[in-house]
């Protein structure tokens, strides 16, 4: 018999929880992602969900579990879902950047191959050809100095990390992580970075191959 996936509504939460599960729930629980190194590999959190419910609702007694879980089944499509907007965000946020600027095609030509440059074959000490970013890259920079800035790249991710301020801006203090939200800003920096690749003919190209979608 082939198994069947349920799929979990709010209708399936238990009484009482729907208006703080929306309010609390689901910005904590984005916020607590947000923090972590790997967005995209989260199924094994329940426990940090169920704290996150017994901070959010203290007086609905519920345990979450990663089987046929309602609680656990809605946090993680919502946790998809907000990766996901990252994604489709960022072909908003790159071709109205490059609107504002005005340039020309040759002009998106140049900006793309300063922000992403083509790898450089390199022949290592074992005879082996391998690629390796060039010296200037402005996205593998630790820092910057003088005039190594990037506004191009900068402002598109300021533009896409405040995905994440909108997610968890209602938030309380006492509802909020203490950890840094480096996961958000990671994904926020690479969906522009591979935003751009895409940009290199001059015009948009969506690639074929899902891997480099």
């Amino acid at each position: 018999m082939p198994c069947t996936r349920v799929k979990f509504t709010k209708n399936d939460l238990p009484p009482g929880s729907h208006h703080n599960f929306d309010a609390l729930v689901v910005p904590m629980w984005i916020d607590f992602i947000s923090t972590l190194n790997n967005m995209w590999d989260i199924s094994d959190f329940a426990d940090d969900m169920q704290n996150i419910w017994d901070l959010a609702l203290p007086n609905i007694k519920y345990t979450v579990s990663k089987s046929k879980d309602p609680v656990y089944k809605i946090l993680m499509q919502r946790a998809y879902d907000y990766c996901s907007d990252f994604r489709e965000r960022v072909k908003i946020v790159i071709a109205k950047y490059i609107e504002d600027q005005g340039w020309t095609s040759d002009e998106i030509q140049q900006v793309v191959t300063y922000i992403v440059p083509e790898q450089i074959p390199w022949v290592n000490e074992k005879g082996q050809k391998v690629f390796v970013n060039p010296p200037i890259y402005p996205y593998m920079w630790k820092e910057c100095r003088g005039d190594e800035k990037d506004p191009d790249a900068n402002q598109c991710i300021l533009d896409m990390f405040a995905l994440y301020l909108k997610q968890v801006h209602c938030l309380l203090t006492k509802y909020r992580c203490e950890q840094m939200p480096k996961g958000a800003l990671s994904i926020a920096t690479v969906v522009v970075e591979r935003m751009w690749k895409m940009w290199m003919m001059g015009k948009f190209v969506q690639p074929t191959k899902a891997s480099q979608q």
